[in-house]
């Protein structure tokens, strides 16, 4: 198997000295081209508003350095405690007024640079075959030609952001398998730690490349290698994660607040981890089938968005051909490649997305994470596709698949979240004058924090989320933070949560009535009557975006609206409401008693109000709802179309000794999930 990575077969091989290493004037021609082509992509796709904006890269751009950590207490869920410092090229371009459609081609440009280090991967492949320049071409234009990748380019995500470290790190670790070195592992280490610093999602990218340094040809002691790169890796990620994880510890008493608290112990939060397996295989079935899987136009894949993608099935069948292929000319004694043919650095490359894609469908094995694995399925096919038919066949054969991964995503769409035209500011407000004129305790209470209205209200406010996606619970971690906050601002109180601006009055009012016992145990209440809408989106002069829908219009696009509403104190919160929330948090109790795994985490506050209770077991986006007035017990995960009961109120205790423990629909969130049965 060793000598099938490390030798490539086919009739195109050039003599070493006849190989053309890439120029300066190259790459440099590469990074322009790249950067337009990321420009033009973003223009026709639109400003992104996508949800996360919404949430928490607003707030996290409003303040990338952390100066409002010990101001707010939980504004934008745990988001609001990531390292910021990926959004500071966002930040500054907002602070100075820049037009959206500039921010977003700068962000582009930026984007681009996993492209064009890609670019320098597929070089150290294709160095001895002729027009080396065109085939590295071919290869990297089929491996940007990810939705999960497009769709971000331009946009706020900080993904693309940091993900150029890794691709320059596995680049530096495949020149050294060639020249050996020395400072390669360490090199590509701290470039790896850096990635991790930006964004912790890198962490499975940081393991790879250490499992490409230990796998460098030619060279030995593999275990020093390896420490090397793993210490180097540690170094980086300390350089800049530092000053954040000591304001963390300073503030929260763990470096990494609120993430593995299990570990940490802050008195700030439960004592559970975070984590998101919304993608992540449940079963052996569901792990060995998802490459197939990603050819389906569906959602909720392996990324919220519909993203058929036809090259890992494509790879899964050449890679396992190439290994019977090799096993058969090694049997028959042919020959493996010819003589004068340089070995290429095959080895690091399948090490690094061997390794790193292991470690990213354990922990997530969502898409928007994986921008070097989707980059690097293309250099594999070719080199898989080489070890089978030859060089130009591989070549020819990315350009195939080049065409026909581009029509699936021509016919699937505008792979933006929420694309929207190209507006004079990235986010125009309309805020009353006197939220602007004196600070005050702003309290969101829904999943999505709206916590960017921060950047638009007295610098002095503060902002807590103490019901959304991580409810602070009732006399639990946090709770003192909150209330102290509560009575501090107890003249000055606003309530913010989003209501849809196209949804009738009726609705609206209902939605209010409901919200009022919401906060309830918050120890608030508000009168609908001094409600008031914030309108955030949309602004004269914008620019349209040129992929529009199917029938060429565009999609929906209504201003973001917030209502904002004076609270005051309450001062005897409802005994009705606190008993009904203690029955429901009875029967969920005992659910997750029944199947710890499946209701994960344990514990979390039950939010609701009447007769309607319900808990978000985050690892998995799942609801469990106690309807009292129907009087049934139902589950559901975002994004499916029907409930599935799970038992009666009236016989709660027998119908979840029955209950088997798995997820509604088997974790299904496609058009099957309209029988409710299941």
């Amino acid at each position: 198997m060793s000598s099938l990575l490390q030798t490539l077969p086919g009739r195109d091989a050039r003599a070493p000295e006849q190989a053309v290493r890439p120029a300066s004037l190259e790459f440099g021609l590469v990074l322009v081209t790249c950067a337009m082509l990321a420009m033009a992509v973003s223009y026709a796709m639109g400003r992104d508003l996508n949800w996360d904006f919404f949430n928490y890269h607003g707030y996290d751009a409003f303040d990338p350095f952390g100066a409002r950590l010990g101001q707010d207490f939980f504004p934008a869920g745990y988001q609001a405690y990531l390292y910021r410092l990926a959004f500071l090229p966002f930040s500054l371009m907002d602070a100075a007024g820049w037009h959206s459609l500039a921010i977003g081609s700068v962000l582009a440009a930026l984007h681009s640079l996993n492209v064009a280090f890609l670019y320098l991967v597929v070089r150290e492949f294709v160095r001895d075959v002729p027009r080396p320049r065109f085939v590295a071409a071919a290869v990297t234009a089929l491996g940007a030609a990810a939705l999960p990748f497009i769709g971000q380019i331009g946009s706020t995500f900080i993904d693309p952001l940091a993900t150029p470290l890794v691709m320059a790190a596995l680049w530096v670790l495949l020149r050294a398998g060639r020249s050996r070195g020395n400072s390669a592992p360490a090199v590509a280490g701290v470039l790896g730690g850096l990635a991790v610093a930006l964004k912790l999602t890198n962490v499975p990218f940081a393991i790879g490349l250490v499992a490409a340094a230990a796998v460098l040809p030619g060279w030995t002691l593999a275990w020093r290698r390896a420490a090397v790169a793993a210490l180097a890796t540690g170094l980086g990620f300390a350089l800049l994660y530092l000053p954040w994880g000591w304001k963390l510890w300073s503030l929260h008493g763990s470096p990494v607040f609120p993430l593995f608290n299990n570990v940490f112990g802050s008195p700030d939060f439960p004592a559970y981890p975070i984590e998101l397996h919304r993608f992540v295989p449940q079963t052996l079935e569901q792990l060995l089938t998802l490459p197939v899987a990603m050819l389906q136009h569906s959602s909720y894949v392996y990324v919220e968005q519909v993203a058929p993608d036809l090259r890992p099935a494509v790879l899964l069948v050449l890679a396992s051909a190439a290994v019977v292929l090799h096993a058969v000319r090694r049997t028959r004694g042919v020959p493996l490649a010819l003589a004068t043919r340089q070995p290429a650095p095959t080895a690091p490359l399948v090490a690094f997305v061997v390794v790193s894609t292991a470690v990213w469908v354990l922990t997530s094995t969502n898409g928007r994470y994986a921008v070097p694995l989707l980059l690097l399925l293309a250099p594999l096919i070719y080199v898989a596709g080489a070890a089978i038919f030859g060089e130009r066949r591989a070549a020819m054969l990315c350009l195939v698949l080049w065409v026909l991964q581009m029509v699936q995503i021509v016919d699937t769409g505008n792979p933006r979240w929420s694309p929207r035209d190209w507006a004079p500011r990235w986010l125009s407000a309309q805020v009353p004058e006197r939220l602007q004129r004196e600070p005050h305790l702003f309290v969101s209470i829904s999943s999505s924090s709206e916590s960017y209205v921060a950047a638009h209200v007295h610098p002095d406010s503060v902002f807590v989320n103490p019901i959304g996606l991580l409810s602070i619970p009732n006399d639990g971690p946090g709770w003192s933070r909150y209330t102290a906050l509560r009575d501090r601002f107890a003249a000055r109180t606003t309530i913010i949560f989003p209501v849809p601006a196209d949804i009738p009055e009726e609705k609206t009012r209902l939605r209010l009535a409901r919200l009022q016992g919401a906060v309830d145990r918050l120890g608030l209440t508000f009168e609908p009557s001094r409600c008031e809408a914030l309108r955030f989106g949309q602004a004269d002069g914008a620019i349209s975006y040129l992929w529009r829908g199917p029938t060429g219009q565009p999609g929906v696009s209504l201003d973001r609206q917030v209502f904002a509403c004076d609270a005051t104190r309450l001062a005897t919160p409802s005994a009705e409401q606190a008993a009904a929330r203690e029955q429901a948090s009875r029967i969920m109790d005992a659910l997750e008693r029944k199947c710890p795994a499946v209701f994960s985490p344990n514990g979390v506050q039950v939010e609701g109000s009447g007769d309607i209770w319900t808990r978000l077991y985050g690892k998995y986006d799942l609801f469990v709802n106690v309807n009292f007035a129907r009087g049934d017990i139902v589950y559901v995960q975002e994004r499916q179309s029907t409930d599935v009961p799970i038992g009666r109120v009236e016989t709660w205790q027998q119908d979840i000794e029955r209950f088997r423990c798995r997820l509604p629909h088997d974790g299904a969130r496609d058009i099957s999930t309209l029988d409710g049965d299941r």
